[in-house]
């Protein structure tokens, strides 16, 4: 006897009968066959890292039916017959699945964990020389690729600078799928650039610089502007009222310093071949020569 399949069969004993005997009466016996069993087997899987090519699973079955698979997450992992397709970054399960048939029983799922690890990123930073002017002063960061979000902070604290100094960058990717860093120095100097276009009339309140370049016109009527290093002048410097301009390093003029009834006195030591207009009342004490 060969078993074909599974199932229920009945089973039927004969004997014809011969010349000395007559025909037995049949005895039929009932046969059940039962579903055989069967096992998958699925290999555990290869870490892979977000971006990866889409790739294929290789489960079998022991009883040679085909194996169907699924995904735990599909915002990780999808599943499209046995191709996988890499949607993000994380931890999923991939189920291999065997549903069994008319001779096979199903078979035990068999899960198998697939890590996918965030891909790597660089992150750029610009804008790591600025000029203290009052307000805060953000570096500029890009990334590759383009468009992920990055954080950034400036001597470990996420607040922007406003104050001349130098502070520690660190700017960190800050996306689920990626993950990458980058460090550098912003330096923000306190140094008063007047361009060759520019008025610019000072407030009336204490200032201070690190240095003083004036290719425009400079005004100060009031309040105090103190120089730490050299200032240059090549356009105009018009003194008015009871300002108060000092300069500790070397002060040079190569333009107008114009005095209007100013009651202070020149820093002393001006080199430069500038000119020192008077036209207060008065009296200068310290004069270019």
């Amino acid at each position: 006897m060969t078993i074909v399949g599974a199932g229920t069969a009945t089973i039927t004993a004969s004997q014809a009968g011969d010349s000395n005997y007559l025909l037995a009466t049949p005895v039929p016996q009932t046969l059940t066959v039962g579903q055989a069993s069967q096992v998958i087997t699925f290999a555990a899987l290869d870490g892979k890292t977000f971006g990866d090519a889409i790739f294929s699973l290789n489960a079998t079955s022991d009883a040679g039916l085909p194996v169907t698979y699924s995904s735990s997450n599909n915002s990780i992992a999808t599943v499209s017959g046995s191709l996988v397709t890499i949607v993000g970054a994380g931890t999923v399960t991939i189920t291999a699945s065997q549903a069994g048939s008319g001779n096979h029983l199903a078979a035990s799922d068999v899960v198998r964990s697939l890590a996918i690890a965030q891909a790597s990123a660089s992150v750029g930073i610009s804008g790591l020389a600025q000029t203290y002017d009052g307000s805060p002063k953000p570096v500029t960061t890009s990334t590759t690729p383009a468009g992920l979000g990055v954080s950034v902070t400036y001597n470990g604290s996420a607040t922007v600078p406003i104050a001349a100094g130098s502070y520690a960058v660190v700017a960190t990717i800050d996306d689920s799928n990626h993950v990458g860093s980058n460090t550098a120095t912003l330096v923000i100097t306190n140094n008063l650039v007047v361009s060759g276009s520019q008025t610019l009339v000072l407030p009336n309140a204490t200032a201070t610089y690190q240095s003083l370049l004036n290719d425009g016109t400079l005004v100060l009527g009031a309040g105090t502007l103190h120089i730490t290093g050299n200032a240059t002048n090549n356009g105009v410097i018009r003194l008015t009222g009871n300002a108060v301009f000092d300069v500790s390093g070397t002060f040079t003029n190569a333009g107008v310093i114009d005095i209007i009834n100013w009651s202070g006195t020149l820093p002393p030591g001006i080199a430069g071949s500038g000119t020192i207009l008077d036209r207060s009342a008065i009296k200068v004490i310290s004069t270019q020569s």
